[in-house]
């Protein structure tokens, strides 16, 4: 069931980057303070849904006065322009589990709600700032972060004591004779730009490619690729392998390959950090999250029973449940 529940399953590494210090979120005090009828249209698998449903039950436990209800889709795409169709008849579901790169085409068909003022100064500061700007479009927040994937750092524990912080220290484990493993492909070393102090991006939103940032990471990287412990490969299928033959002592790798790498490396040997940081910075890997939006077809009692609800999902409690669930590995090191 562990590879049935990745997608699911990296909740837990959300809240490992998504918390500042974790601070819990409140609880309803009564169940007889949330009551109706509330839909969830989601595209996870039956695993994953397993799994949604345990926190589904906690909910309605606390709130005996609520009903949540779960329709299932065979892919997001699928679920998205079932979705279209129903909210331009006003139905559809009231809390919709969806890519944050879908937010801008529904935010401009009005299909989904802002919902900035939702979140107390306490509340807001449980979610990495990155997380939360995806949820955002034109300035407005439209949803809640629920998982995410992301580039990190794997190492063999039986090779490795501490990982290194920085990327010279990196380059120094390799040197010592533990690999380093890593993509040479431009999405998966993007993260590597914002540690030497550049962006994709300028501020007039032209592309910085032949600025310092990225020419001193790209240097960096040629530099890594003349060691004889630094293994440069676009193929992620082939770094993995090293990885699992104990040929490196480190990956740099999707936090989506943890599930599969865990079970094959065991969970007493794979360690899970953060990418190590550049000399002007810290890391700045893509992230690809995945929100909790909220119809505009839907009541504003409705509206307010579903934020409560996506509340609670992505409350710290919830999310340390789902870890010990799906046995994840946290990113503190």
């Amino acid at each position: 069931m562990h590879r049935q529940m990745v997608r699911f399953g990296l909740i837990a590494l959300a809240v490992a980057l998504f918390c500042v210090g974790c601070v819990p979120s409140k609880e309803p005090d009564s169940g007889d303070q949330i009551a109706g009828k509330i839909l969830i249209w989601h595209s996870w698998n039956d695993g994953e849904e397993a799994v949604l449903t345990q926190v589904l039950d906690r909910f309605t436990e606390i709130n005996r006065h609520a009903t949540v209800k779960i329709q299932g889709f065979a892919s997001v795409d699928e679920m998205l322009e079932e979705f279209d169709a129903s909210a331009m008849s006003g139905l559809g579901p009231d809390l919709l589990i969806a890519p944050g790169s879908a937010i801008g085409f529904l935010a401009q068909a009005d299909y989904i709600r802002t919902i900035g003022d939702v979140f107390s100064e306490e509340e807001a500061q449980n979610f990495m700032r990155g997380a939360l700007e995806l949820m955002e479009w034109e300035g407005d927040l439209y949803g809640m972060p629920a998982t995410l994937n992301t580039t990190v750092l794997y190492y063999n524990k039986n090779l490795v004591d501490k990982p290194p912080e920085t990327l010279n220290g990196l380059l120094e484990e390799a040197a010592a004779g533990r690999p380093v493993a890593m993509s040479d492909d431009f999405r998966d070393t993007f993260w590597g730009i914002q540690a030497f102090g550049g962006e994709l991006f300028d501020e007039d939103g032209w592309l910085g490619l032949d600025q310092g940032g990225f020419v001193n990471w790209l240097a960096w990287l040629k530099n890594a690729r003349d060691l004889p412990g630094v293994l440069l490969d676009p193929d992620a299928t082939v770094l993995q392998e090293r990885f699992l033959e104990e040929d490196a002592a480190y990956y740099i790798g999707d936090s989506r390959d943890l599930q599969t790498l865990e079970e094959q490396l065991g969970g007493d040997v794979l360690g899970v950090a953060t990418l190590p940081k550049g000399p002007i910075g810290v890391a700045g890997p893509l992230l690809d999250v995945e929100g909790l939006l909220f119809s505009t077809a839907s009541s504003d009692r409705q509206a307010e029973l579903a934020i409560e609800l996506a509340k609670f999902i992505t409350n710290p409690e919830q999310s340390a449940l789902l870890m010990r669930e799906v046995q994840h590995l946290s990113l503190i090191h």
